[in-house]
This record gives C-alpha cells, structure tokens and sequence, in this order.
C-alpha cells in the first residue's frame, strides 16, 4: 500500500513534468519540499518536482537536490522516474556526480576547450558507468556546457 501510494505520486510528479517540459520554464528558481507522507514514505512537492535535466539548469537541479537530500531520513526508500528504487546514500551519490561533473565542465570551459575536447577527455573513471544509461555522457558534457554558456551570454 506504501509503495503503491508513493508510485502514484511519483507518476503524477512524472506528468506534470512532461507538460512543464513542454513550457520550457526555469527550473532553477524552483523549490522543491519532501512531504511525509505516512510512515518513510516522501512525495517531493513543488513545481517541476520530477526535474529533468533536459529541461532545467543543472546548477539549479544539483541545489534542488541537495535540499531535498537534507528533507529526508536515512531510511528513506526513493522511487525515481528512472531506475531502480534508491536510497538516501544513491541520492547523495547521485548529488555528488552532478557536483563533481559541473565542476568538470566549468573548468575546462575557464581553461577555454572546446566542447569536443570536453566530449573527447570525457569524466573521472568514477563517473563513466553514468554515462552508459538515460543519458549518454557526450550528451551529458553538452547539457552543462549549454548551461553554464548561455547564462554568461
């Protein structure tokens, strides 16, 4: 029943993020609160509460996810849109790469490559299994470096 509760706000959370896709809007600024809902189950609130990268600023995705991070139990148990059901520590992880990938990209961009040497240097050992499911790590590479150079412009 938990689970089955959880899911249903999840897929909710899941289509009001395909139609907020579709606006384009700007995620940055957007907050996101983890509401108990019985017992360690959680539904993230807030307008575009299942955040897309494709569709968000990832600096604004990373703040939003560590705010959410500080919201929630250690036994918590995560159902995300994609994926494996989570634990607070995938989470963290899962924060941790956003972190450490931006970081990444925003120094090769101080350092002025190119976004095909960035593509082509690619991430830490660490992080390259991330690139082998959604999201590709060339697209990865493409979506902080779209981010972090058309908000300087």
């Amino acid at each position: 029943m938990k689970l089955t509760i959880l899911r249903i706000a999840f897929v909710g959370l899941f289509l009001l993020g395909a139609v907020w896709a579709t606006q384009q809007q700007d995620f940055s600024k957007v907050e996101i609160k983890a509401t108990n809902v019985r017992g360690n189950i959680y539904m993230l609130e807030g307008q575009g509460g299942n955040i897309g990268v494709c569709v968000g600023d990832v600096e604004g995705l990373t703040k939003n996810i560590e705010a959410v991070i500080a919201q929630l139990p250690p036994d918590v148990k995560i159902i995300p849109g994609h994926g494996a059901i989570s634990t607070l520590e995938d989470l963290k992880n899962y924060h941790r790469m956003l972190v450490e990938t931006v970081a990444v990209v925003r120094k090769g961009i101080a350092a002025k490559k190119s976004l095909d040497e960035l593509k082509k240097a690619g991430f830490a050992e660490e992080w390259k299994s991330w690139g082998s499911g959604f999201i590709p790590t060339d697209r990865w590479i493409e979506t902080i470096h779209q981010n972090l150079t058309v908000r300087k412009n």
